[in-house]
């Protein structure tokens, strides 16, 4: 049973009640539209049996037929050879009908008289006896599946869209806009010439005035997402599940009206970096390397879950996430923030200072003006798991490991009073000098839980201290990276 039925009408410009129903020829004739798929048959075997090249070079034979006076020349000979072939099929194939006639198939009145006649055509002759080759330095003449599916691929996408654009070109009546899909150009792409090749084709599209085509590029390539920018990404999104399509032209012209410095930051955020989180199940933000370093053993010592979805680590530094809330608000992937609490003297120029201080102050700019809204280092530690919540993104700063005990200021301090046995009876790390006292001597366990901000301050490669965590068994994630983990991973089954 049919529940719906498709009416094709056309609108005068100037008069929108004049209007014209057409038949789906009609608006064939309109608007094309021509795909060109990611799986193409390429071939970089030996065997050299795809020939995926060479069928491209049939496609733009198709294309250009007719219009240049080598392929007349091709048709008006194979013409020729189709008139004499007509005879020899008469007298092959005569007795064949006489044997149908006789079982009875001829004397169907609705049985038409039969006949085998020729056809030949230059693009049939082209097919499967074509082949594309590449020159080498010996010359020798080698098959095209010796140059590698990355190079092959781009040729043959330039090849299909030399011959869309011939075939818009002769069509009568002329279309008035070609809608071309390009899926997922990137497979067989190194990044780097993923971003020039989008960027070619955006050149060449414009190149040509007379072609009125409209490109859709379907991709998960985070470098085609930076070079094609805000105005240009259509962002599905399927997570409840039902197709959620966003248009970040609209998230751009709104930011621009609002907040065009962070709109200028996300901007160049894109042309630097890589776009990963329009790709993921959720994303991560940290503020420094060495989170960025260790996350993913933190994720796999705790929660494991996540380690089955497509999570995006993305390092913002302290002062930057915020400049992130409205893009992740528009997508509505959900996000964890780790940052630092970052505690500073409430007067003077802010100097850092320990989290017990009298009055100290945030520095931090997502936890005073995002999330949670805090300024005061007292306020933020009275804050609530829900306090740190804003619809799909939540925040992880600094908390005692126990509580009452002490809070630390950065990762590093948070990670030595949480594993500071462990730390102290280590050896071989890179950094093992900060846990000894001005003799050389190990610190012991509760001198360093009692002078942790001083400890995590002589450190001078946090790469190094990172690495150092790596080689150490047993440690555990600080107390507020787990319960951001938590928060962030899918409930277990």
């Amino acid at each position: 049973m049919n529940f719906f039925t498709r009416t094709f009408l056309a609108a005068d410009e100037q008069d929108r009640t004049n209007v014209k129903e057409l038949d789906i020829s009609e608006a064939k004739d309109a608007i094309l539209c021509n795909f060109i798929y990611a799986q193409n048959l390429f071939d970089d075997t030996s065997l050299d049996t795809g020939h995926g090249l060479s069928k491209g070079f049939e496609s733009y034979y198709r294309a250009i037929a007719n219009t240049d006076s080598t392929v007349e020349s091709l048709e008006i000979a194979l013409a020729e050879i189709a008139s004499k072939l007509d005879g020899e099929y008469t007298t092959l194939f005569s007795s064949v009908f006489g044997d149908l006639r006789v079982f009875g198939a001829g004397r169907m009145p609705s049985l038409q008289e039969l006949k085998i006649v020729s056809e030949l055509r230059a693009v049939d002759l082209l097919k499967g006896s074509t082949k594309v080759m590449y020159a080498h330095d010996s010359g020798e003449e080698l098959p095209e599946a010796h140059n590698g599916l990355g190079f092959s691929k781009l040729i043959f996408i330039v090849l299909q869209f030399v011959a869309f654009l011939e075939a818009y070109r002769k069509r009568q009546p002329h279309s008035g806009v070609e809608l071309l899909f390009l899926e997922e150009p990137e497979a067989h792409l190194h990044p780097q010439m993923q971003t020039v090749f989008i960027k070619n084709v955006n050149d060449y599209l414009k190149s040509k005035p007379d072609w009125n085509v409209q490109l859709v590029v379907t991709t998960h390539s985070s470098r085609v997402v930076a070079e094609s920018g805000f105005s240009a990404l259509r962002y599905f999104d399927a997570a409840s599940g039902s197709l959620d399509v966003k248009d970040l032209n609209t998230f751009r012209t709104s930011l621009e009206a609002t907040d065009s410095d962070s709109l200028r930051f996300l901007g160049q955020y894109m042309e630097l970096h890589r776009c990963d989180m329009f790709f993921a199940d959720k994303v991560i933000m940290v503020e420094g390397t060495v989170e960025r370093l260790l996350l993913p053993e933190m994720i796999k010592r705790g929660a494991s879950e996540l380690q089955n979805e497509y999570v995006s680590i993305i390092e913002v530094g302290g002062a930057y996430a915020v400049k992130f809330r409205s893009l992740l608000e528009f997508l509505g992937v959900p996000t964890l923030i780790i940052t630092d609490i970052d505690s500073a003297e409430s007067t003077g120029r802010h100097k850092r200072v320990p989290t017990t201080t009298k009055n100290a102050i945030t520095t931090n700019i997502t936890l005073k003006n995002w999330l949670p809204k805090a300024t005061t280092i007292e306020n933020l530690l009275a804050k609530s798991d829900l306090d740190k919540i804003d619809g799909k993104v939540r925040v992880a700063f600094q908390v005692p490991e126990v509580t009452g005990t002490a809070v630390g200021r950065s990762f590093e301090e948070a990670f030595i009073l949480a594993n500071a046995g462990v730390l102290v009876a280590a050896s071989g790390l890179a950094s093992e000098s900060i846990f000894n006292d001005e003799h050389g001597a190990r610190l012991t366990e509760d001198v360093v839980l009692a002078d942790s901000y001083r400890i995590a301050g002589d450190i001078n490669s946090k790469s190094d201290f990172a690495f150092d965590i790596l080689s150490v068994p047993q440690w555990v994630t600080p107390r507020y990276i787990s319960e951001g983990l938590t928060w962030l991973a899918p409930p277990s089954k």
